[in-house]
């Protein structure tokens, strides 16, 4: 018998960011420019992008990188939008983020997709409250994971110990 689901509290969010640049699986997107420019991202088809949508302005986020662990926490600040849509601050002006010279590694199919509503990146604009380097991602035994990009974090022994290792006033 399946125990039932914990009470979502509204607000908090968990997020796969497949960053790969270290280990060789995304070679899409990158932690270091989300970390930068303050996003989450995902793409490579709609079962992928889609779930970002659910990301609203005020929602918490905890972004979790396949086989590393938590990277960063933080507050979701506009509405999902392709990734050609996307301006990030580089020297004082507001560019596309295609434009910033993006740090991941095949950039040539990301631009070859982005035109292409199923394929393309999808970006969610986030203000940081605490987030780190890949090399510094946290991770305890128990901890919850999924495979989707985005779905609602309701886990109590994850959400509290993340507020605890990032320092949250919960």
């Amino acid at each position: 018998m399946r125990k039932p689901k914990a009470i979502w509290n509204g607000q908090d969010f968990y997020v796969n960011f497949g960053d790969g640049t270290a280990d060789g699986e995304g070679k899409y997107r990158s932690w270091d420019d989300a970390l930068k420019f303050g996003f989450v991202t995902a793409g490579g088809g709609r079962w992928y992008s889609k779930p970002l949508e659910n990301l609203q302005p005020g929602s918490r986020v905890f972004v979790n990188i396949p086989k590393h662990g938590f990277v960063g926490v933080g507050t979701v600040t506009a509405t999902a939008v392709p990734i050609r849509e996307f301006t990030v601050k580089v020297d004082g002006k507001q560019i596309p983020y295609l434009d910033a010279s993006p740090s991941f590694e095949d950039v040539d199919a990301v631009v070859a997709n982005a035109d292409d509503p199923e394929m393309r990146e999808i970006m969610v604009r986030v203000e940081w409250i605490k987030a780190v380097p890949k090399t510094e991602a946290f991770w305890e035994k128990g901890m919850f994971a999924n495979q989707s990009s985005v779905c609602k974090l309701r886990n109590r022994f994850t959400l509290e110990h993340l507020a605890q290792h990032f320092e949250l006033n919960e």
